[in-house]
């Protein structure tokens, strides 16, 4: 007999929390592409488009739109918030429903 603790959760029964979690992953592989050398985002001297540079290890030197500068600069920090995020969601949720007991 299972018992409530051994219980599988699903897509359904969370949708939130799976939802946030899938873009945290999303999030990881797109930062990591835009990163990698395999990017066509990036170039290595500055042109008309490409006027951020971001310094990497190396001594390298690349240049990404302004766009695509700040999405690389909120990538690392996005997953902390999106967790903060649903912590705070779940904390306020489980409040509400001990509330309205």
């Amino acid at each position: 007999m299972p018992t409530a603790s051994s219980k599988r959760l699903t897509f359904k029964e969370q949708p939130v929390a799976s939802s946030l979690f899938l873009l945290c992953w999303v999030n990881f592989f797109v930062s990591f592409f835009l990163q990698s050398r395999w990017s066509p985002l990036r170039v290595s001297a500055p042109d008309d488009l490409h006027t951020v540079p971001i310094h990497w290890r190396g001594g390298v030197d690349y240049f990404y739109s302004p766009i695509v500068a700040f999405y690389i600069d909120i990538s690392v920090m996005a997953p902390f918030v999106v967790f903060i995020v649903a912590m705070l969601g779940g904390w306020l949720l489980g409040l509400l429903r001990r509330v309205a007991r």
